[in-house]
């Protein structure tokens, strides 16, 4: 009896696993949809990067990635790929860092599976990877710089080994790798950046000249040598900013409406016989802590924003007439500076004058301590005032004038 109720059993648990299996398989062909020889496959879109495959971008640009996810899909964030070209967040913001090519991938799994499905959107970040530049004259007038390395434009990678031309960088070029050798005359123009950066040294040679005009150079490298009878010059509409060692022997000029700033641990170290001339509308910043062993020579406006800025024994800083030299931070003199202009020492300024440093007042030279601003002069050290010399200190309304003469062991503070 038992046997028989047995035999009868067997087909209703064949027909129950059956009609569970009709069901799931129902289910699936409606969510993934059924494939060649009745293979189930996933959808063929389980996430999408909308937009272009790719994305072209200049250093520090911002671009924002969106996704499209089928239904029944689990978004599974963003992996970014060579973080020294673009990076990712988890948002979808993509920075571009420098030039080069990576690929940002977008992730997701169906609910339910552990397997991830990914879509992909190329990043090219303009710029020059060089590994030698070199710029030589190749007429009367005219300049060629050639260059070994590989460009990145929108055109995607190309190398290059002949004619900067032919890198197809339009206004921003970043140099990175190898050092940048120039050798003839080259104009920095029309709103064009040249950044040359971490690990790259700049070499202006014997009888070459480098013009900022209307552009900006960033050196954030490992060495700038403007050699001897080199010529470096920031003119109208230039900027030339200074963030790693500069040296060399050589005359660099700051021309009337160019700005040349200096920070960031720069070291400018110049031999005796050259020097930084600051001419007449011309712009010169200080910032950071600056230890510098050059001459200088103002006749614009020098601005002392550090915290730290040492001017060693061995050079002189010479302001002179319709120059102005603005001290806004902490500046320690070791060595001559003669004022034939102004020396302002400003609010929150301290002008510090010590081991053996001398300070010189000139015929026509003046020397304004404004309010909250402090003149030290050590007592190994020596503030001379000329008689057709003007030192001032800011006392309420007026200011209190200081007799000529010669000081040591004092100092004045601003009211």
């Amino acid at each position: 009896m038992l046997k028989k109720n047995h035999k009868k059993l067997v087909p209703l648990a064949m027909v129950l696993i059956m009609a569970a299996l009709l069901v799931f398989g129902l289910s699936m062909n409606v969510f993934a949809g059924t494939g060649k020889n009745g293979v189930i496959e996933a959808p063929k879109c389980v996430v999408k990067i909308q937009g272009d495959s790719s994305r072209c971008m200049k250093k520090s640009d911002l671009v924002q990635l969106e996704t499209t996810l089928c239904e029944g899909a689990k978004f599974e964030g963003f992996v970014g790929g060579d973080p020294e070209v673009a990076t990712v967040n988890s948002h979808g913001v993509v920075k571009a860092v420098g030039p080069g090519e990576t690929t940002i991938t977008a992730r997701a799994r169906l609910k339910g599976s552990s397997k991830i499905y990914t879509a992909t959107c190329k990043v090219i970040v303009t710029g020059l990877i060089a590994e030698s530049i070199e710029a030589n004259r190749t007429g009367a007038t005219t300049v060629e710089a050639t260059v070994k390395g590989t460009a990145y434009g929108t055109y995607g990678k190309k190398i290059v080994d002949g004619k900067l031309s032919e890198a197809g960088i339009e206004d921003v070029m970043d140099i990175e790798g190898i050092d940048v050798n120039i050798k003839d005359t080259v104009i920095l123009q029309n709103g064009g950046t040249l950044n040359v950066n971490d690990g790259v040294t700049l070499n202006v040679s014997q009888g070459s000249t480098l013009n900022v005009n209307y552009g900006t150079l960033n050196f954030n490298g490992y060495m700038l040598n403007v050699n001897d009878g080199g010529r470096l010059n920031v003119n109208d509409g230039g900027t030339f900013n200074v963030n790693g060692p500069l040296n060399g022997s050589h005359t660099l000029n700051v021309n009337s409406g160019g700005t040349l700033n200096f920070s960031n641990l720069a070291l400018v170290s110049l031999t005796s016989d050259n020097k930084i001339i600051l001419n007449s509308g011309g712009t010169l910043n200080f910032s950071g802590d600056i230890a510098f062993a050059s001459q200088l020579v103002v006749s614009g406006q020098l601005n002392i924003n550090s915290s730290n800025f040492t001017l060693y024994g061995g050079v002189t800083l010479d302001v002179d007439s319709g120059g102005t030299l603005n001290v806004n931070g902490q500046l320690y003199v070791k060595t001559p500076l003669n004022v034939n202009g102004t020396l302002n020492v400003n609010s929150g300024g301290t002008l510090n004058v010590q081991e053996n440093g001398l300070l010189n007042v000139n015929s026509n030279g003046t020397l304004n301590v404004n309010s909250n601003g402090t003149l030290n002069v050590s007592n190994v050290s020596k503030l001379n005032v000329d008689s057709s010399g003007i030192f001032q200190v800011k006392n309420g309304e007026k200011y209190d004038t200081i007799a000529a003469d010669t000081y040591s062991n004092r100092s004045w503070t601003g009211k």
